[in-house]
């Protein structure tokens, strides 16, 4: 194996920050996306050790699983952007 990629849904952080998300099998949802100023003012802070402790688990896991010869790459982008960028 040459590397693990793993990919994280951006949209993590923004249910952490406080955005109500709702993920049908059409896609995901922001039933009060950001727009504005005001709305940027309501976004909150939030303790990634906390609210969203579950990816950074999950990419220990790995970590451990693969063992140290196999580098492993966390990314909060999609496969499809990961070239773009």
């Amino acid at each position: 194996m040459d590397a693990i990629i793993v990919f994280s849904d951006i949209l993590i952080v923004a249910e952490a920050m406080g955005l109500p998300l709702d993920v049908p099998d059409s896609g995901p949802v922001l039933s009060n996306p950001v727009r504005d100023a005001a709305a940027i003012a309501q976004l909150r802070d939030f303790d990634p050790s906390r609210e969203t402790k579950f990816v950074g688990d999950a990419i220990r896991a790995i970590c451990k699983e693969a063992g140290p010869d196999v580098p492993v790459i966390a990314s909060p982008l999609p496969p499809g952007r990961l070239p773009a960028t």
